[in-house]
Formats: C-alpha cells, sequence, structure tokens
C-alpha cells in the first residue's frame, strides 16, 4: 500500500506537447470548455531529478552510506563482478580530472505499466507508466527502496503509449540529464561549500515491451538492429 503525501511545489512549470500518438481524433489536444477555456485532455505529471538530487544529497548519513559503500567495494581483491560498480563499464563515468570533492551518480532508469484498477484480467483496464532513477552508488539493501526512489514521472492512461509517445514524455528526463552530465553544484550536510554532483544514466530496467518503447531495445530473435531503423544486424 502506498500512502500519499501533498508535496511543496517547485519550480513548478507547464508546458503542452502534440504527441505523435494521439488517441483521440485528429490528434487534437484540447478540448473546448466553457467560457473560452481549453482544457488537456491529458496530463503528463513529472519530477524534476534536480530538485529531487537536492533532497537526496541532504538526507542524513547519505554522503556516507554512498562513500562506505564505494570504500567496501574498493577494498575487495576479488575480479568477480558481484556488483554494477565493479564493472569495467562503470569508471566510464568517472571524470578523472575532477576533483575528489565532486561526487559521480549513476542511475538506473525503469519504466513499465500498470493497470490503475486493479490487479484484475476482466473488466475495465486504464494502463498507467511508471518512470523511476535508482541511484546504483548506493548498497544493495538500499538501493530499491521506496523512500530511495526517484519518481519521475507517471505516463498517463487509458492505454499504453506506443514507442513515439513514450520517447515524447521521456524528452524532458533526457533534456534533464543531459544538463546533469555537466554537472550540478549541491551544499550537502557534510561539506561546508557546494559540492559538484555528475549524473549519468547506466542501466536500463524493464521488460521486453518496456525497453522497446523506451530505448527502442529489440528482442532475442529480432532480425533489426534497431526499432527506430530498418537496419538488419549483417548491415
Amino acid at each position: 500500500m502506498f500512502k500519499f503525501k501533498p508535496l511543496p511545489i517547485i519550480n513548478f512549470k507547464t508546458k503542452h506537447n502534440q504527441v505523435f500518438s494521439a488517441p483521440w481524433k485528429h490528434g487534437q489536444i484540447f478540448l473546448s470548455g466553457q467560457p473560452c477555456l481549453c482544457v488537456p485532455y491529458e496530463k503528463f505529471v513529472s519530477q524534476g531529478l534536480s530538485n529531487w538530487l537536492e533532497w537526496f544529497i541532504n538526507i542524513p548519513g547519505i554522503e556516507d552510506e554512498i562513500e562506505q559503500w564505494a570504500t567496501s567495494l574498493s577494498s575487495k581483491g576479488s575480479t568477480i563482478m558481484f556488483d554494477v560498480m565493479r564493472a569495467k563499464g562503470w569508471k566510464n563515468i568517472i571524470c578523472d580530472d575532477e576533483p575528489q570533492t565532486s561526487l559521480h551518480l549513476g542511475f538506473c532508469r525503469f519504466v513499465d505499466w500498470f493497470n490503475s484498477k486493479g490487479n484484475q484480467i476482466l473488466g475495465k483496464q486504464r494502463s498507467m507508466g511508471v518512470i523511476a532513477l535508482n541511484c546504483l552508488n548506493l548498497p544493495t539493501q538500499l538501493r530499491f527502496q521506496p523512500y530511495y526512489t526517484c519518481l519521475s514521472g507517471m505516463i498517463p492512461s487509458p492505454k499504453q503509449s506506443d514507442m513515439f509517445t513514450t520517447n515524447n514524455v521521456l524528452k524532458a528526463l533526457v533534456d534533464e540529464l543531459l544538463n546533469l552530465h555537466k554537472s550540478i553544484e549541491i551544499t550537502p550536510p557534510k561539506y561546508p561549500h557546494v559540492r559538484k554532483i555528475f549524473v549519468r544514466l547506466v542501466g536500463l530496467i524493464g521488460n521486453v515491451v518496456a525497453t522497446h518503447k523506451a530505448a527502442g531495445f529489440m528482442s532475442h530473435s529480432a532480425k533489426q538492429f534497431c526499432s527506430w531503423y530498418e537496419i538488419n544486424y549483417h548491415e
């Protein structure tokens, strides 16, 4: 069970975007209201990752958890990869020319849909999408806990969005990740001055349908390289 609490709105912005696969007639995105009102058909609710990061870094003891887990992994001499931070690809997100006071965070993105009417097969179904981010620098016992999960967005119902619409709603998150790739300055409780935080997206979690819509991944038996291009593997 989830308990919803009202949160203060920070830097709230509203924006109307035309999607490629609108489920309504002629792709119209507004309903006519009285008097002279324009009401969007659907609303996409999202949370800014920059604002969430500022809250996340200021959690008491969170920096110690991240640093202690990194020290624990580096102290193990085994070459066996038992955590994503031990992978060779993980080292590619670390900038050696940055000062030691900077913090490099790797996130995985989760995308999936669920029936808001409940876990039922028969009857009415309304598919809503979830976009969530988890920090992979945390210890495994904390990494996927709801408290440390960033609920980045809720894709509106009533039907699952296709690949084009999914990428349209992901655009805001992608643009923010590109900015966070260059770093963001946050004043955490452990440091007296600002600290540079670098953010990288290093993984995508989801089933075959979700990864196909969110990143263009194909199934294991597919002959095409990607969903976006009609190019076979041998080409």
